[in-house]
């Protein structure tokens, strides 16, 4: 897969958190994160109105990105790894930047 998949696979990703379309969210992230997600939903600022993908790595069989989510609190930079599963990308691990 290309750099373009990852960026609209990360972009799509970053527009589902910010309209709260939880199904998306859910199914771009591998199974073993979903007990991550109160604590990074405690981390996000409050009333989400943006996001910028701020830095994107491809390799042959995933990718990191950080995106910058954007709300009325504040920001926070999350770095995620993507790798690729059969045609898709999948969240495998993801993390506040400090």
């Amino acid at each position: 897969m290309s750099e373009v998949k990852l960026r609209e696979t990360a972009e799509k990703h970053a527009a589902a958190v910010i309209a709260g379309d939880v199904e998306s969210v859910l199914s771009d992230l591998d199974p073993s994160l979903h007990e991550q997600i109160p604590a990074m939903v405690a981390a996000m600022p409050q009333s989400l109105s943006g996001a910028e993908l701020s830095s994107l790595t491809a390799e042959a069989t995933g990718g990191t990105t950080e995106t910058r989510y954007i709300g009325s609190s504040g920001s926070i930079v999350v770095r995620a790894t993507w790798e690729l599963r059969g045609d898709r990308y999948v969240v495998t691990a993801a993390a506040p930047v400090e």
